[in-house]
């Protein structure tokens, strides 16, 4: 019998076809339905009053057919009152109730609002359309599912992904992330089939070519790599370089999101996944991610260690990406620990091969890090132009690299004794932080504390006014004012 369990709205049972095309599926035992009196009393609702030309007591029939059909997998509907479901639109919360209660795996629904209600739950429950819910039954094979035509054909969402390893890294990448955006539905169909298939090898491949674009540019990212990673967890799933760097996304977004216990679990996982799978690359990621993990339980050697395993393991496959990340999480490391002038070489090499690579959105990134350490050791001049580079490679494509970057120029006004405009650029940055919900690095976290304490000796009643009348300026506006001035 099939494992897929489905609790289907009223419409996608009202129209004729498609009704009785799912209930010939159920007769192949291509599915398991989950039915309710309340979804029955919807579905009569709508035949009757959608279609009064027709005969009421033929529609009732028809219901009283479909109730027949499925007399045996009448159930009671779930709990409505649950606080977990609170985000859902009344009316349909009864399907949600109803499938969570029951534990299917789908609700199928031609509701858009619906199914993004279901699919931001952030649980196993996932919401589709009828037609990709007969797409995946009679069309698809249970494993091994072919994605391909799910969608418009005019634009084929399989090869847009699948250049995520062409793109990532590169001058290309920012491309790449308008073109998925401009996909999303698309792509999002992808993962929703493979997902609701319980096709584990494809949520692996697919979720370790968009974890890139889903940890570094969407909004939702980490909630589609919670539902990929539990996707998986709900199937055997043989090892793979592809499943390690799912995980190794997914503890990245854990790591961004605070949950350090988390990241480090998942990255662990991850290099377990990797050695088995023998997947240098993914090996390497995974001690970058354990590294992570480290720095921010303020384990500097064992970040360290982590770290170094990494670009050995790098250098050795001739990973030039994942090398830099390790290197990368070296210099984080001297910083957090108050090493300054160890840093600072560090974070010019990664530099240098982030601009060799094209990776325009990492150059920023190691711009606005070696700003920050001059700033720490007094090269404020040379630090105010790598700030300044920072903020024109991240202006029109990444807020958050320009929030951290406009940090750094708080330090340099603080510095330089100005604690007016230190103060607005740090309200500025931290209501950003605080609206977004983004947790700071240990080495940020006290490069903010050291900007806040040079600012007010310089003046603590200008520095105040002006945090709080930054609190209410974005920090692109904020860091244009002072660059404006200088």
């Amino acid at each position: 019998m099939s494992t897929v369990v489905a609790v289907s709205d009223a419409d996608v049972l009202v129209p004729i076809l498609s009704c009785d095309l799912l209930l010939s599926a159920f007769d192949e035992d291509l599915y398991r339905p989950v039915v309710t009196a309340t979804i029955l009393d919807e579905i009569e609702r709508k035949l009757v009053g959608g279609f009064t030309h027709l005969d009421p007591v033929a529609l009732r029939g028809r219901v009283a057919h479909v109730a027949a059909a499925l007399s045996l997998h009448m159930h009671d509907k779930g709990d409505v009152t649950a606080a977990s479901i609170a985000t859902v639109n009344r009316k349909d919360r009864h399907l949600v109730a109803t499938a969570l209660a029951h534990a299917a795996d789908l609700v199928v629904s031609n509701d858009r609002r619906l199914r993004r209600e279901v699919n931001t739950l952030g649980g196993p429950l996932l919401a589709v359309t009828g037609d990709e819910f007969a797409q995946r039954l009679l069309v698809d094979q249970p494993r091994g599912v072919s994605y391909r035509g799910l969608v418009d054909d005019t634009a084929d969402p399989v090869e847009l992904v699948e250049r995520s390893a062409e793109a990532v890294g590169t001058a290309d990448e920012s491309r790449w992330f308008d073109e998925l955006d401009a996909q999303r539905e698309s792509v999002d169909t992808l993962v929703t089939v493979a997902l609701a298939a319980g096709d584990g090898a494809a949520i692996a491949h697919l979720a370790s070519l968009l974890w890139p674009y889903w940890t570094r540019h969407a909004t939702d990212g980490a909630d589609w790599l919670q539902r990929s990673v539990a996707g998986v967890e709900r199937v055997l799933t043989q090892p793979s370089g592809e499943l390690a760097l799912l995980l190794y996304g997914a503890g990245l977004a854990a790591f961004r999101r605070g949950d350090n216990a988390r990241c480090r679990d998942l990255s662990q996982r991850s290099l377990d996944a990797a050695v088995e799978a023998r997947s240098a690359r993914a090996e390497a990621l995974a001690h970058v991610g354990l590294s992570r993990a480290a720095f921010r339980d303020h384990d500097w050697t064992r970040g360290l260690e982590h770290a170094r395993g990494a670009g050995r393991i790098a250098d050795e496959s001739g990973d030039e990406a994942a090398a830099l990340m390790a290197l990368h999480m070296e210099a984080e490391i001297d910083r957090a620990a108050g090493e300054y002038a160890e840093a600072v070489p560090l974070y010019e090499r990664l530099l240098e091969g982030d601009r060799a690579a094209g990776d325009i959105r990492a150059a920023a990134m190691e711009l606005y890090n070696l700003g920050s350490v001059l700033v720490q050791i007094g090269e404020l001049d040379r630090a105010e132009t790598c700030l300044r580079e920072s903020l024109a490679a991240a202006s029109g494509h990444d807020p958050a690299q320009i929030a951290y970057t406009t940090l750094g120029l708080a330090g340099l006004a603080a510095r330089r004794g100005d604690p007016a405009t230190a103060g607005q650029l740090l309200g500025s940055v931290e209501a950003y932080f605080d609206a977004v919900g983004e947790v700071l690095d240990p080495a940020e976290q006290l490069e903010l504390q050291s900007h806040r304490v040079a600012a007010e000796s310089a003046g603590r009643a200008a520095f105040e006014f002006a945090y709080l009348d930054g609190r209410s300026i974005a920090p692109r506006d904020a860091a244009a004012v002072y660059l404006d001035t200088r």
